[in-house]
Parts: structure tokens; C-alpha cells; sequence
């Protein structure tokens, strides 16, 4: 095992990323300099973006039709992604910035953008380049709080925005499998904050602090738990996928418990994407 290594925070939109970002970073995880931070209407306290990542990855999926909002979030990349010549190009700009932002810091440095779920072979690739160890880190949220979110933020419609938490869901735990350093339960910040905090410490290798810090209890911020359990129930296949994912939390789910899961979760995005390309085709021909 490297002794640089790379802590990759990982969830979908809205999952609570930007909060355990904000978290490990006070417990001493560097993240950069180039940190997006400004407060937002919708992100009180910053995003905790790699500023430099997220223009990269947002540039790949706008050229690729694929921003991660739009009718493209559902579909996967096109194939030969990987090796098209922007993605090429990106992959020597990342690669660039992990291996200063890892020397820069020490050895061990982590960074967050929801958009790296979609893209976590181009990650494989990049940490395997520079002989780093990765530590995965998975934001977990419950599907209907996502889509509320989403609803308000983004003005998406509740099918649309649960198969878009479920389609980048399984994107991400089919990249990433069991091989997860935890899983973060979002509500869990609400419950126990410190325990999960030692928890992530231990997993990512953190050291104690030499001085005393502001106890993880003390930086949740119980404004940012919007659409919680009086939030509109997800489909029940969405649901059973999130259960089954945070049900051993903040370990990883035990390997095989997810198959079913997501085959059924599967065939709901499949049923809402043909819905939506049907409903698409029917306004552009009443508009012709």
C-alpha cells in the first residue's frame, strides 16, 4: 500500500457531500486551496469543491450531452469514452492536479464533486498512474430527500430526479463494489456525529489532532436536514436500493445484498426513461 493516498468523496447531488467534506476538513483533511466555499442559497455553508475538478468534469459532460440534471443524466457515457481524445486531454489535466495537490499536502489529500461518480474509470486510471491508494468514501441519502431537493433546487419532476439519484447510485456502487472505506448515512450526522467521525478517522487513517477541536456535533448544522421523514415516500424499488446500501453503516454493504436491488431499481429508470423519450417525441411532433 502507497503511503499517498487519495480520500475520494463520493455520493450523488445532494447527498450530503459538501457537509462531510466541510467535516473531514476540520478534522484535518486537506482538500486544496482552490475550495468552491462561497455560501449559497442552497448550500449555506459551500459546496467544498476542487474548484479546477469540477470546470474539467463539468466539461466533459456537457461535451459528451451528458450533464448530469438533463435528459442525459440518465443515460450512460457513450461508449469508448474512456479513450476519446477529451478524455484524454482531462486525464492529463487531473492527473496534474492530484499530484500536486498530494505532494502539496503531505502524502494524503481528498477532494469532492458528484460528477466523479460518473467518471470513476478515468479515476481508476488517474490513482493508478501516480501509485496512490484510494479511499472511497460514499455519501449515502435517502432517495425522496434527494428528490425533494432536487425538485426545489432544480425545478425537476419527482420521477425524473429519484431515477436520477437511483441511475447515479448504481453507477457508483458498480464502480466502486464493496471495496468502500465506509459509508456515510446522512441522516446518521443527526444521531451520532461523533461516532461517525472516529469512524471515517480510523478508516481514512487520519491522525489524532494536536490540539482540540470543535466535536463534529458542534459543526452539523440541523438547518441542512430539509425533506426528512415527512418527505413524499421514493418508489419502493428506490427505496429497498438505499436501505440496502446504508443497512450495515458505516461499512460497506455485504457483498451480494445489492443485486437484487439494483436489478429492480434498474428496471424503474428504464420504465421512467422511456416515458420521458416518448413524452419528448410527442412535443416535438406537436410542434412541427
Amino acid at each position: 500500500m502507497s503511503d499517498r493516498r487519495i480520500v475520494l468523496i463520493l455520493g450523488m447531488h445532494r447527498s450530503g457531500t459538501s457537509m462531510l467534506a466541510r467535516l473531514l476538513a476540520a478534522e484535518g483533511l486537506p482538500l486544496g486551496e482552490t475550495l468552491l466555499r462561497r455560501r449559497t442559497p442552497d448550500n449555506r455553508h459551500g459546496y467544498w469543491e476542487q474548484a479546477e475538478i469540477v470546470a474539467i468534469q463539468e466539461a466533459l459532460l456537457d461535451g459528451f450531452d451528458r450533464v448530469w440534471h438533463g435528459p442525459g443524466g440518465l443515460l450512460p457515457l457513450p461508449e469508448g469514452w474512456l479513450h476519446a481524445p477529451e478524455t484524454l486531454a482531462a486525464q492529463r489535466r487531473l492527473t496534474a492536479i492530484v499530484d500536486r495537490e498530494v505532494s502539496g499536502a503531505g502524502g494524503v489529500w481528498g477532494f469532492k464533486d458528484p460528477r466523479s461518480l460518473r467518471f470513476l474509470p478515468l479515476w481508476r486510471a488517474i490513482i493508478a498512474d501516480l501509485g496512490l491508494t484510494s479511499v472511497p468514501i460514499l455519501a449515502a441519502r435517502a432517495p425522496a430527500a434527494v428528490a425533494g431537493s432536487l425538485m426545489r433546487r432544480n425545478r425537476l419532476g419527482r420521477d425524473f430526479a429519484e431515477a436520477l439519484w437511483a441511475a447515479n447510485t448504481i453507477t457508483l456502487i458498480e464502480a466502486t463494489g464493496t471495496d468502500v472505506a465506509a459509508v456515510i448515512d446522512y441522516d446518521g450526522w443527526f444521531a451520532h456525529p461523533e461516532a461517525m467521525i472516529a469512524h471515517l478517522r480510523r478508516a481514512i487513517g487520519l491522525a489524532e489532532p494536536a490540539v482540540t477541536r470543535p466535536g463534529a456535533g458542534m459543526l452539523v448544522d440541523p438547518r441542512l436536514r430539509h425533506h426528512g421523514g415527512d418527505a413524499e415516500a421514493a418508489h419502493p424499488a428506490f427505496q429497498a436500493l438505499h436501505e440496502a446500501l446504508v443497512a450495515d453503516a458505516p461499512h460497506a454493504p455485504a457483498t451480494g445484498t445489492l443485486a437484487g436491488p439494483i436489478e429492480a431499481a434498474k428496471a424503474v429508470i428504464d420504465a421512467i426513461r422511456a416515458r420521458d423519450r416518448t413524452s419528448r417525441c410527442e412535443r416535438t411532433a406537436s410542434d412541427s
